[in-house]
C-alpha cells in the first residue's frame, strides 16, 4: 500500500488525464484500484471498498473503453475478495457485454470466470463451472496466465460444491503449478486454505491442519490479515469440530481483535460467529 499511495501524491489527475491513450489505461484510475486490493489483503476492507468505487467513478467519466474494462474487473476483484455478491454480480453483469462490444480478450476471459463465480454463488455450481472452464480455455489461448490461480481457485470451489473434490485438489495443484512459473505469489495463501478445506471435507484432516499451517505461515510473511483471517477461521472450525474449543478461541481470537473497520462484512461475521459460539 505504501508505494500505491506515495505514487498517488505525486499524481495530478489533471494533468496526467492523457495517460490512458499513451500508456492503455488512466493511471489515477489504475493507481486507485490497484491501491484497493492491496488494502482488502491488508486488512482494510472499507478503504478498500472506497477506493474501488472512486477508481470505477472515475473510469466511468474518460471515454476510455479499456480504462472502464480495466477498473470494472479490478473492481469485482476486490468485491470478490470480500465476498460482496450484490456489487460483485452488478459488476459481472456490466464488464462482459462492454468486453464482448470492445472485443478484449483478455478482459473477456475474465468476465467470464466472474460469471462462473457468480452462478455458483446462485447454486448453479454447474451452470459455473462450465462458464469459468469456457474463460480458462480462452485465456489459455491467448496465453495469458496472470489471474489463472484465481480462475483455477473458483474452478475448484465449484468443483466441491459438485462434490468433486478429488478433482477440486487436482485444480489446486495445477495453481501451484501456474504459480511457480509466473511467480504470482499473493494468493499462496488462499492456495493452501482452500486446499486445507478440501482435505477437511475428505476427513484427511491433519493433512488439512499442515495446509492451514503453511497459508498462515505465508499470509503472516506477507502480512496480508484478509488471508490471515480466513485461514484461522478455517482452522478454529476444524478446531471446534475436535473439541479444541480453547485452543480455537485462542488462534481466531487476536486476529479478529487486529481488524479495525469492515465488520458488516461476510468473512469478518463468519469469524465473529465462530467466536460466539467458542466462549
Amino acid at each position: 500500500m505504501q508505494y500505491f499511495e506515495q505514487a498517488w501524491d505525486c499524481l495530478d489527475p489533471e494533468l496526467d488525464a492523457e495517460t490512458a491513450y499513451s500508456y492503455g489505461q488512466d493511471f489515477a484510475v489504475s493507481l486507485r484500484n490497484y491501491l484497493s486490493w492491496a488494502a482488502i489483503l491488508r486488512g482494510y476492507p472499507d478503504r478498500a471498498n472506497r477506493w474501488g468505487q472512486e477508481a470505477l467513478s472515475r473510469a466511468r467519466t474518460i471515454d476510455h473503453g479499456n480504462t472502464l474494462a480495466f477498473s470494472l474487473h479490478l473492481t469485482a476483484y476486490t468485491e470478490f475478495l470480500l465476498c460482496d455478491r450484490q456489487e460483485f454480480g452488478r459488476r459481472a453483469a456490466d464488464l462482459q457485454p462492454l468486453t464482448d462490444k470492445l472485443g478484449l480478450p483478455i478482459f473477456q476471459s475474465i468476465g467470464m470466470a466472474f460469471q462462473g463465480a457468480l452462478l455458483g454463488w446462485q447454486g448453479r455450481p454447474q451452470d459455473g463451472l462450465e462458464k469459468v472452464e469456457e474463460g480458462i480455455e480462452k485465456s489459455d489461448s491467448i496465453q495469458f496466465r496472470i489471474y489463472k490461480p484465481i480462475f483455477l481457485l473458483i474452478r475448484a470451489e465449484l468443483l466441491s460444491e459438485l462434490g468433486r473434490v478429488e478433482e477440486a485438489l487436482a485444480v489446486i495443484d495445477e495453481g501451484f503449478d501456474v504459480i511457480s512459473t509466473t511467480q504470482e505469489h499473493w494468493g499462496d495463501a488462499e492456495l493452501h486454505r482452500v486446499r486445507g478445506e478440501l482435505y477437511a471435507l475428505l476427513s484427511r484432516t491433519c493433512e488439512a491442519e499442515v495446509e492451514y499451517a503453511a497459508a498462515l505461515a505465508i499470509a503472516r510473511d506477507q502480512q496480508a490479515k484478509w488471508w490471515e483471517l480466513r485461514t484461522s477461521t478455517s482452522l478454529a472450525r476444524l478446531w471446534q469440530s475436535q473439541g479444541k474449543r480453547q485452543e480455537a478461541h485462542d488462534l481466531l481470537a487476536p486476529i479478529y481483535g487486529w481488524f479495525t473497520e469492515g465488520f458488516d462484512t461476510a468473512d469478518l461475521n463468519d469469524a465473529k460467529a465462530l467466536l460466539d459460539a467458542l466462549k
